[in-house]
């Protein structure tokens, strides 16, 4: 794998409107947190992740909790991700 450097990390990210988080079925996702979890809310781009536990107890703020996704149905994140685009160009 390739190194990314800080300078080139913060040029993707400001380059983005939206994160989207790993979005399979893996027990491993119970219990662990994504690096590109912090990496979005470091450089202040949404995080949509399905409502994993691990990943509850971080977003419990009151303006986090709509990146939760509540199916990982293909028609239902599409939804979820317009919905965040159109609320962001408003």
């Amino acid at each position: 794998e390739e190194y990314i450097s800080d300078l080139k990390m913060r040029e993707i990210y400001s380059k983005v409107s939206i994160s989207i988080g790993q979005l399979g079925n893996s027990e491993r996702l119970l219990r662990t947190i994504p690096h590109k979890f912090f990496e979005s809310f470091y450089f202040g781009v949404p995080y949509l992740t399905p409502n994993y536990p691990t990943l509850v107890q971080y977003m419990k703020n009151g303006t986090l909790p709509k990146l939760l996704l509540n199916s990982t149905e293909p028609e239902y994140i599409a939804n979820k991700i317009n919905n965040i685009l159109k609320c962001q160009h408003n």
